[in-house]
């Protein structure tokens, strides 16, 4: 086992971890946020363990299968501990078991998070969130090899073990000019997608960002309800551009620079994962139709069951609501009956109220001028006849004519009271006029019935 070239390829694994956390730390500097420094913080510590592990020359290139497999163990545990250092450092994942777990299902485009809401994080940490599942696409160890061959062909061994699938193969000769062609298409339909989504009306950052989730056919979004709250043009982008991620870089390789689509055409992964896409796609809507058609004939059964009452059952209804209706009469008649006695009895009460009314003020009056004719005659036999006519005077001539005398029209006479009281009162105001002690206009007021 060469361990000397894996410890090497290792940092230079740490050396390209540094140069992908630059990206979030522009975005932290960009939106303003204090969780560019927990991405500062990492990038900076792994340039450092990178350019010092790097002063260990490998002693030999030698690079079998065993070595390559070791080294893409080795690479994910190192970028998945890595990658969740700053989701732990800024607070924003607090635990950082959940963070590793968060940072490996991004790196393995599984998809799967421990974030009930995702909305609340920053931008920074949502960068690097779904920058993950880019990084994961296509594989960190084929950008190495881009820009790292090792000598003797000996990548070759790295990339198959990097490489998902059933088999890999050179798309040229050398396997550098491969892995960057496999980067270069990979660059590009996300360039592209990018492109799509601003032109259906997205913002640059979330193009950008849920371009690197799509690509990386992972599904991380950046809203709760991942892509169910954009409209349709920017679903069907995602769509599209998710088939694409997921298809054969090889495919785009024959049509795009060999320029041989019957090749592509018949690529047997590409085909099959088509027929694959497309048959659970038919499927899926063959199953909707048939639901949706059982749910339209369950409606069509319940409906038909409410409907199909019997004339006789119907019949039955019918006279039971008759019956009631008749019972609701009959009570609306008693109701009816005791509204018209208690009419009466009320119009019975106003009558005697209005008889006591009267028979009340009747006496009030009564009791009043009969007190003033008998302090008036009392000042007469004292010989104060002044004083007698002040009695009489504090009361208006027609009111102890109307009082005393209580004449009645209907019986046409005066009450007994009157025919006693009247001549008393006729002799005093007599007398009192004689006297001087009265107006003779105050007896003048006199209306006789």
């Amino acid at each position: 086992m060469n361990f000397s070239i894996i410890r090497y390829i290792l940092f230079r694994v740490l050396e390209f971890a540094a140069l992908f956390l630059t990206l979030p730390c522009l975005v932290a500097l960009i939106y303003q946020e204090e969780a560019g420094f927990a991405f500062a913080a990492v990038m900076i510590g792994c340039f450092l363990v990178a350019e010092i592990g790097k002063q260990w020359k490998p002693k030999s290139n030698v690079f079998y299968a065993k070595e390559g497999f070791v080294t893409v163990s080795l690479t994910w545990i190192v970028l998945s501990i890595v990658g969740a250092l700053p989701f732990y450092l800024s607070g924003e994942i607090p635990n950082f078991t959940d963070a590793l777990f968060e940072t490996i299902s991004g790196l393995t485009t599984t998809g799967c998070s421990i974030l009930p809401d995702v909305e609340y994080l920053s931008k920074s940490v949502q960068f690097w969130r779904l920058f993950a599942h880019w990084i994961g696409g296509m594989g960190v160890l084929v950008l190495i090899i881009a820009v790292l061959p090792l000598s003797g062909g000996y990548n070759m061994h790295l990339m198959r073990a990097e490489s998902p699938g059933p088999s890999v193969g050179k798309l040229v000769p050398k396997v550098q000019a491969t892995a960057k062609l496999l980067y270069g298409i990979y660059i590009a339909i996300t360039a592209l997608q990018i492109i799509c989504l601003l032109i259906a009306g997205m913002s640059l950052y979330d193009s950008v960002v849920l371009s690197f989730s799509t690509m990386g056919t992972g599904g991380f979004g950046v809203l709760n309800t991942s892509i169910g709250s954009y409209t349709m043009a920017v679903q069907i982008i995602f769509t599209v551009f998710m088939i694409l991620g997921g298809m054969n870089f090889n495919v785009y390789y024959l049509l795009i620079v060999a320029r041989k689509p019957k090749e592509a055409v018949r690529h047997e992964e590409a085909r099959v994962y088509l027929l694959i896409l497309f048959g659970a796609a038919f499927f899926m809507l063959l199953l909707a139709y048939f639901v949706q058609r059982r749910n339209n004939e369950t409606a069509i059964s319940a409906l038909r069951s409410t409907m199909d009452l019997s004339r006789e059952e119907l019949m039955e209804e019918i006279q039971g609501l008759e019956e009631e209706k008749q019972g609701l009469l009959t009570e609306k008649e008693a109701l009816q009956a005791q509204m018209d006695e208690l009419n009466a009895q009320l119009e019975s009460a106003n009558k005697q109220y209005e008889f006591l009314s009267g028979a009340y003020d009747k006496y009030v009056g009564y009791t009043s001028v009969l007190q003033a004719l008998y302090a008036a005659e009392v000042r007469q036999e004292a010989r104060d006849y002044d004083g007698a006519a002040a009695e009489l005077t504090d009361i208006e001539y027609q009111y102890f004519v109307d009082t005393i005398g209580d004449y009645d029209a209907e019986t046409e006479h005066y009450n007994p009271e009157g025919l006693f009281l009247r001549p008393r009162f006729d002799a005093l105001v007599e007398e009192l006029t004689r006297r001087g002690a009265l107006d003779e206009g105050w007896a003048g007021q006199e209306q006789a019935p």
